[in-house]
């Protein structure tokens, strides 16, 4: 149901896909949609929840990964996540439409956090690395929160609206506040 209403919803738009159209797709009766969504804007924001979860555990992993080949440092780290980040947006315009500005969802939706140790791992080491400059674990969040919004909501607008900027036009601004927002 969560991969046919994505296509629905990108191909049509989620005002004229209808019920209908995404139990169609998805092969199941009627009565299966609604075991599990209350209507098309539920299982729209449970697709969303899903989808940005999927984006930032894949951008954390790729993070731990360079942290495995490499020591290195929190900015470091930074760039690392939201340059994959970045990078999937770009070639997933798709999933981008569907998030939109949404990304942070996925992250800090506790029922989904406490339902998969693999991102509660990945996001206890990135803010392990804030808590190591003094931040509380409750900054630590928030300062992460606050990164995957800024890149969020930058990349939507640079990708999909290339409005006000391109994304290869604002993307050295986005990290050089970054950057000070780290220091």
């Amino acid at each position: 149901l969560l991969e046919a209403a994505g296509e629905l919803f990108v191909s049509k738009g989620i005002h004229a896909t209808v019920i209908d159209d995404i139990v169609k797709r998805a092969g199941v009766a009627k009565g299966t949609f609604y075991l599990y969504f209350k209507d098309k804007y539920d299982l729209l924001d449970q697709l969303i929840l899903y989808r940005s979860a999927d984006v930032i555990k894949h951008a954390l992993s790729t993070v731990e990964e360079r942290k495995a080949q490499k020591k290195i440092d929190l900015k470091e780290a930074v760039f690392c996540f939201i340059d994959d980040l970045l990078a999937y947006f770009t070639t997933h315009k798709d999933a981008l439409l569907l998030i939109r500005k949404d990304l942070s969802k996925g992250l800090f939706r506790s029922n989904l956090i406490a339902a998969d140790e693999n991102l509660q791992t990945a996001i206890a080491r990135f803010t392990e690395n804030f808590m190591s400059r003094g931040e509380s674990q409750e900054q630590a969040l928030q300062t992460l929160y606050i990164l995957v919004e800024m890149a969020g909501s930058v990349c939507c607008d640079a990708i999909l609206d290339e409005s006000p900027y391109r994304l290869d036009e604002i993307k050295p601004t986005l990290y050089l506040l970054i950057g000070k927002l780290l220091c």
